[in-house]
């Protein structure tokens, strides 16, 4: 059943002034329906014009205001058309009605849009720095992927990370903004922090520079203070929070500094900056703790010369793998 003659006669009743908010209601949603509803309005509207007259009454109110507005300021001698100032509002009606819908179809279409997802990444051996639809921006440490929504706006301010990215967040009227990382939830207020959340990795670690953020699991949840920082084993949910010895986002400037770092864990650092594989053969090197603090100038090989000074061990390398012995 075509309905258009009906949706025509309520447009026509709407530029009468004769509608009521029900029928102005009813009127959005049928315009909504139609891809054509723009040509519609604009081809009824010149119809409109055509015939329309004003009732005796709508006129004799008219002349009555004219003449009291005449009688009050003597420059009024320009007669007024009525007919032509009540069609000019008309025409403005339509055009705020014609906005009105243009409106609902945007929220329609943004809001029913599906969603997908953005990914960064940070190439093993490298580092790069991503800037969010808000402005905030993310530095990556090699072996890093980041991901955020299509839908990333104001309200939805949320990011998803593997591996180790520094932020330097935004803020947007108060709203929040949030890091999933393996397991870990990072909700921030306007701030700059470091995460450390690789895959491989049994614990997770945030670290704050500036601001307010709070780390959540399953468990339990702390709120950071500047230079604090949490770590969060992943296996037992408990998350331990202590004062920041070594700047935790010195990577970004190309540097190695930890006061006290298991082997194990500096080989995974060595080789996600290098691009290789280091295997440590000796269970009782792994728990070794190394003091070191580095520039971006030494090469992979050069820094297992100086660590085995200190610590002696071999190593061989067989192409991108490194055998520690």
């Amino acid at each position: 059943m075509d309905i258009l003659p009906e949706i025509r006669q309520l447009y026509i009743k709407y530029l009468n002034g004769e509608t009521t908010v029900d029928d102005e209601a009813l009127l959005s949603r049928q315009l909504l329906n139609r891809p054509d509803c723009k040509t519609l309005m604009s081809q009824w509207e010149q119809e409109w014009k055509r015939t329309y007259v004003p009732s005796a009454n709508a006129q004799s109110m008219w002349e009555r205001l004219e003449a009291k507005l005449s009688m009050c300021d003597n420059s009024l001698k320009k007669r007024l058309s009525f007919s032509h100032t009540l069609l000019y509002m008309r025409r403005i009606a339509a055009v705020l009605l014609f906005m009105l819908i243009s409106s609902l179809v945007t929220y329609l279409v943004v809001s029913q849009r599906p969603q997908q997802y953005y990914v960064s990444s940070a190439p093993l051996g490298g580092k790069s720095m991503v800037t969010l639809p808000d402005g905030s921006r993310v530095w990556l440490n090699a072996g890093s992927t980041p991901r955020n929504s299509n839908l990333y706006n104001d309200d939805n301010r949320s990011v998803e990370l593997d591996g180790e990215g520094y932020f330097e967040i935004t803020k947007h009227n108060g709203k929040p903004f949030s890091v999933a990382a393996n397991g870990s939830d990072i909700v921030v207020h306007g701030t700059k922090f470091d995460v450390s959340a690789y895959r491989d990795d049994a614990e997770n670690k945030v670290s704050l520079f500036e601001g307010s953020v709070t780390v959540s699991n399953r468990t339990s949840s702390l709120t950071l203070k500047p230079n604090e920082e949490v770590s969060v084993n992943r296996q037992s949910g408990v998350i331990i929070k202590r004062t920041m010895t070594d700047r935790a986002n010195a990577w970004k400037d190309g540097i190695i500094n930890y006061s006290s770092i298991k082997f194990e864990y500096l080989a995974k650092i060595l080789s996600r900056k290098y691009a290789v594989n280091i295997i440590i053969m000796d269970p009782a090197l792994r728990n070794y703790c190394f003091n070191i603090s580095m520039r971006n100038k030494e090469t992979v090989s050069e820094i297992l010369d100086i660590l085995s000074n200190i610590k002696p061990f071999s190593y061989e390398r067989r192409n991108d793998t490194i055998y520690i012995k």
